[in-house]
């Protein structure tokens, strides 16, 4: 018992090492064959107001991107094209200067239609940007919608189990 206490204290710290100030959970639909569709949640865990973010996606692996928001909340939505010269990955780039997702907010309904070469998609990177200065605040990963539920699930059961043999 006290190894899984260990092992969740370590996630836990991992998890808040530096200060995260945003999480993008991702959740796949498989439209057909390789067709999918990504749908994000985002959180801002931050004190700062989140304008502008960007989720990219590999080169190899991504193509044919097409937005399919039916209501972006007046988020600006933009598809950076992949760079095949550099093999720079294409980006889904979200702006909203004049509403901001504000500390402890979220959005969610953000939604993508792309090709994947592969059997299902993996995360991808993000960054949170300055829209003044385009300097990068904050890079993550975006996480799956299932994983994020089965961690808290995990810890639940592990502080269940441990208030049950004090």
């Amino acid at each position: 018992m006290k190894s899984l206490s260990a092992i969740l204290i370590f996630l836990s710290a991992a998890a808040c090492s530096g200060q995260m100030i945003a999480e993008i959970q991702a959740d796949y639909s498989n439209i057909s064959g390789s067709r999918w569709e990504a749908e994000y949640a985002i959180y801002n865990s931050g004190t700062e107001q989140i304008s502008e973010l960007t989720i990219w996606f590999a080169y190899e692996d991504y193509a044919n991107f097409e937005i399919t928001t039916a209501d972006p909340q007046g988020w600006d939505e933009l598809i950076i094209e992949p760079e095949p010269l550099t093999e720079s990955g294409a980006g889904y780039d979200l702006l909203n200067i004049s509403a901001p997702l504000t500390a402890g907010g979220e959005l969610s309904g953000f939604s993508l239609e792309f090709d994947y070469a592969g059997s299902s998609p993996a995360q991808q990177s993000f960054e949170i940007v300055n829209p003044n200065t385009f300097e990068t605040l904050y890079e993550g990963q975006t996480v799956p919608e299932p994983a994020t539920i089965g961690f808290f699930a995990l810890a639940g059961l592990a502080m269940k189990k441990r208030k049950n043999t004090i």
